[in-house]
């Protein structure tokens, strides 16, 4: 209240800067909405066949943001999918991302056998890799590929097989 946000921005701010209040002032500066629809337009573009347009997407991603911007876009990535499977697993009510619930509840439905858990663990494998300093453009691009791989349903069972980093 202190900054003016809004009681709904700030609660999504709040849960990207993960504890952090320095990345909680900095996030309500940026505009989370864009980035958020990024994020759906990413996974949109990952689930298609068209390589060009997502390379294009990731070039332009990889120089927009430095690797703390890559992490927090990647943070609301993550959060859009632990949404999706709530939604799956009728616990909505504990949706971060309340104003897309129509989105996501497409995506669920569109996608009803998609692994949601491997999705999650290959963003947070993303991060991780985003920390240690791996080469975006190639850590975006295997990302696109695992997503569609665990949401289309290419591999699901191949999870099982991964071992935590």
């Amino acid at each position: 209240s202190h900054y003016a946000v809004p009681r709904q921005q700030a609660e999504l701010v709040a849960t990207v800067a993960n504890g952090n209040f320095a990345r909680a002032l900095e996030l309500t500066k940026t505009d989370l909405n864009e980035r958020r629809g990024a994020v759906v337009n990413f996974l949109r573009n990952a689930l298609t066949n068209n390589t060009i347009k997502l390379f294009n997407e990731i070039e332009e991603l990889t120089h927009q943001f430095d690797r703390s911007g890559i992490e927090q876009w990647l943070s609301l990535m993550l959060l859009w999918l632990r949404d999706a499977q709530a939604i799956r697993e009728g616990k909505s009510k504990s949706l971060v991302n309340v104003d897309q619930r129509e989105s996501l509840e497409r995506f669920v439905s569109n996608f009803p056998e998609a692994a949601h858990a491997e999705a999650i663990f290959r963003v947070e494998e993303a991060i991780a890799l985003v920390s240690k300093n791996v080469y975006l453009p190639l850590v975006f691009a295997n990302l696109a590929f695992q997503l569609r791989d665990a949401i289309a349903g290419v591999r699901k069972e191949s999870f099982a097989k991964i071992k935590a980093p």
